[in-house]
């Protein structure tokens, strides 16, 4: 399995293995190899800093993106992986009819240890409005086993431990009335 992309049911069992966390977990949602990722929250861009515009957990209306806007979205599932695997995340097809581009990126351990969340960019490419639903699929994670590949040891540098900590204080307050729920370590 060194490097390679594992399966629905290769990833089921590090679930079980607790070497992979995604909560919540329907496993009725895998794809061969892939499982998809759903909007929680958006966020907008105010007077230079993101701002909590709408939540799904709080509604499930439509959030409407004006022409050419950008936003960012964060994910309904959080994810936890094991030093010995990373996840890359893909566009979900379904955006493309949307007129909606996307910025994806990687996830690896510490990554979600202390409640991150995991964010995307998504731009209107339209001249008029659409829409995103509670219900949309925005991307798919990947999962890869690079258990058996030579690695040279690293640390997170000083941005990368900027963004965890300004992720994990947006994970415990997000300007919404409802509760976070804390998740415990793998």
């Amino acid at each position: 399995m060194s490097g390679s992309l594992l399966t629905n049911s290769e990833i089921s069992q590090l679930i079980t293995e607790h070497k992979l966390s995604i909560r919540p977990y329907e496993e009725e949602r895998f794809q061969v190899a892939h499982y998809p990722i759903d909007p929680e929250t958006i966020l907008t861009r105010e007077n230079g800093e993101w701002k909590y515009a709408h939540s799904f957990k709080q509604s499930q209306n439509a959030f409407t993106l004006s022409p050419h806007q950008y936003v960012l979205i964060e994910i309904r599932q959080h994810i936890e992986l094991t030093e010995n695997y990373i996840g890359t995340f893909i566009a979900s097809s379904n955006l493309i009819e949307k007129g909606l581009s996307i910025t994806l990126g990687k996830i690896s351990f510490p990554f979600g240890e202390k409640n991150e969340r995991v964010r995307f960019g998504v731009r209107n490419n339209l001249n008029e409005p659409t829409q995103i639903y509670s219900n949309d699929l925005v991307a798919y994670l990947q999962i890869f086993d690079i258990s058996k590949s030579k690695k040279n040891r690293y640390a997170l540098n000083s941005r990368d431990e900027s963004v965890y900590a300004m992720r994990k204080a947006r994970a415990n307050d997000d300007g919404v009335n409802y509760e976070i729920e804390e998740y415990s370590p793998i």
